[in-house]
């Protein structure tokens, strides 16, 4: 789901990007959302590019795009930025990540067994 919405003080446009099934949101397709879902992060950043950075008549960029991620969306931004390369200057001016979590298999032990394998 992508989401966005303005600040008339800032004249900026800010785009939340949500997980599959994250906030109630429906599950449309067979696919889920996990910690190596790297394209979803490619395509929704190609996505706000191409309807809100690049003007719809020349093509231009208008505007600079910016991406941050926290805990698993950090992960799948930051594995989008590995593998993307320089390629995801194309479409991204900067980017951060924060909480990043640095080893997926012993988090998901942690989770798992200390939530009962409801996380």
């Amino acid at each position: 789901c992508i989401s966005s919405a303005a600040s008339d003080v800032y004249k900026r446009q800010v785009v939340t990007v949500l997980f599959r099934g994250a906030a109630g949101l429906p599950i449309t397709t067979p696919k889920l959302s996990y910690s190596g879902s790297w394209q979803d992060a490619q395509t929704a950043i190609e996505y706000v590019n191409d309807k809100y950075v690049k003007d719809p008549n020349t093509g231009v960029r208008r505007t600079r795009l910016y991406a941050y991620g926290v805990s698993l969306g950090a992960q799948i931004l930051g594995m989008y930025l590995g593998k993307a390369g320089k390629q995801a200057s194309k479409y991204l001016d900067g980017a951060a990540i924060y909480a990043t979590p640095w080893s997926i298999k012993k988090g998901h032990k942690f989770f798992y067994e200390n939530f009962y394998g409801l996380y």
